[in-house]
């Protein structure tokens, strides 16, 4: 997957995706932009590709920043390889959704991601037992599992070079 930064109005956003309701799996969900690896390219080609094809950022715009922790998803049996990109000279792309499976692109402001009310806990049933889910708000969007755990990671991230550049 890729997790698409830009600047929109002089303020850095990150892209998401809604995936569509009939889909066969993760429908309706929020994701990023990603897929199947496919035979002969690399794990990065794969996330670039899949950029272009869900919501049409070319992959020449794109400069890959760098990679987070590769989860693992046992109910869909999927691995999961995120990668962290920026929009080449600071442009604001134009997306393109694909229709067969995206509902909506989400154009996410950081400062919203960062800001630390957006995270929030609430209690699921699964198996007949509750659990606790941590999730992101995105706008009255629930973006939890595999998304927020990349979206924590990258948040933590962040927040370690906001904390360094305030240092001499």
């Amino acid at each position: 997957v890729l997790l698409l930064l830009y600047c929109r109005k002089d303020t850095y956003h990150l892209v998401l995706t809604q995936r569509r309701a009939d889909l066969s799996s993760h429908a309706g969900q929020i994701s990023f932009p990603g897929g199947k690896h496919e035979q002969g390219e690399t794990l990065k080609q794969t996330a670039l590709r899949e950029a272009y094809e869900e919501v049409g950022v070319d992959p020449a715009d794109v400069h890959v920043l760098g990679e987070l922790a590769t989860i693992y998803i046992p109910p869909s049996d999927f691995e999961v390889h995120p990668f962290v990109g920026w929009v080449a000279d600071g442009r604001t792309p134009r997306f393109i959704p694909q229709e067969s499976e995206v509902a909506a692109v989400l154009e996410v402001p950081l400062n919203h991601l960062l800001d630390p009310s957006t995270r929030k806990v609430d209690q699921w049933q699964f198996r007949g037992q509750p659990i606790d889910v941590p999730y992101f708000d995105v706008d009255g969007h629930v973006v939890w599992g595999a998304t927020a755990i990349m979206l924590s990671e990258l948040v933590g991230r962040l927040r370690a070079v906001m904390e360094m550049g305030g240092r001499d």
